[in-house]
């Protein structure tokens, strides 16, 4: 077990607020209704039981009207009044009017001045109006992409952020595969290897209970030892993907399957994996 922890991909929710009514017809699609529960700071632990987390980034889940802001000024209120050490990924609606999306992103800025940075997980594909204002945005405040892209994708997305080579990008559920099968296991493996050549940006290696629907050693280990030799320890970040990843199994599975993979590599690169890339790249104090 890691020493540290960093939970680059995570969410708190509470669906009583309404901010969240997509996942109830999730929940039933996947046969999850523990998706459905609260979910805040004493589940959490309560769910990673010994597992060392010690510092989060909260990605924002409301998708539905400009719900995010709201969302922000509860999960940011919640951290602080639990001592929870957490930077924000917060979220916009890219179909408003671009002074709207530069009202809003500034709003959130506002509200957590933790924030690390922005992802759109509806309606952002790379030729959307909202694209250059939302990266010119982040890059001046020197914020992070977190990037939401399937494979097909990514020839676009990587036209779209050359302007911006100083741009810090995570690339979110490790370039998101959207099957098992093994062509589209060979078109993400080129599609991630693109990314580690031409450009520098991490990649989350979370949300893949999404394609293997099991947090099965071996199924897991496919896609989580192919992430870390494409981008090296350098550029690699864990993220459990808690509450949505009870689709596979209970945390404490998540952890066992790691271990599993990892836990005979060099201290040193589980430390980078598991804590001191995310340190870095969200902008933590390094205690």
């Amino acid at each position: 077990m890691p020493d540290r922890v960093v939970d680059t991909h995570m969410r708190f929710w509470d669906l009583s607020t309404g901010w969240y009514p997509a996942i109830y017809s999730y929940a039933e699609s996947v046969n999850t209704p523990e998706l459905t529960q609260a979910f805040g700071v004493d589940e959490y632990l309560d769910a990673a039981a010994d597992f060392p987390v010690q510092k989060f980034v909260h990605v924002a889940a409301a998708t539905t009207g400009r719900y995010y802001l709201d969302e922000l000024k509860w999960i940011s209120g919640l951290a602080a009044d639990r001592s929870v050490d957490m930077r924000f990924i917060g979220n916009l609606d890219p179909r408003l009017p671009e002074t709207d999306i530069i009202a809003d992103l500034d709003a959130q800025l506002a509200i957590a001045p933790d924030l690390a940075g922005i992802h759109v997980i509806y309606d952002f594909a790379p030729d959307s109006p909202a694209v250059r204002p939302v990266l010119t945005w982040l890059n001046e405040h020197g914020l992070v992409f977190d990037l939401v892209a399937q494979p097909d994708e990514v020839t676009d997305w990587l036209r779209v952020l050359a302007p911006f080579p100083d741009l810090t990008v995570a690339l979110e559920h490790t370039g998101f595969p959207t099957s098992p099968d093994d062509d589209v296991f060979a078109e993400w493996l080129a599609a991630i290897q693109t990314c580690a050549r031409d450009t520098a940006m991490y990649c989350k290696v979370s949300g893949l209970s999404l394609v293997t629907n099991t947090f099965a050693v071996a199924a897991l280990r496919r896609w989580v030892e192919p992430a870390i030799e494409t981008f090296g320890w350098d550029r690699v970040m864990f993220g459990s993907n808690f509450p949505v990843h009870r689709i596979a199994g209970t945390y404490v599975e998540l952890q066992q399957a790691y271990e599993a993979i990892l836990g005979d590599q060099p201290p040193a690169d589980q430390d980078r994996f598991y804590a001191a890339n995310a340190i870095k790249a969200y902008g933590f104090d390094d205690d």
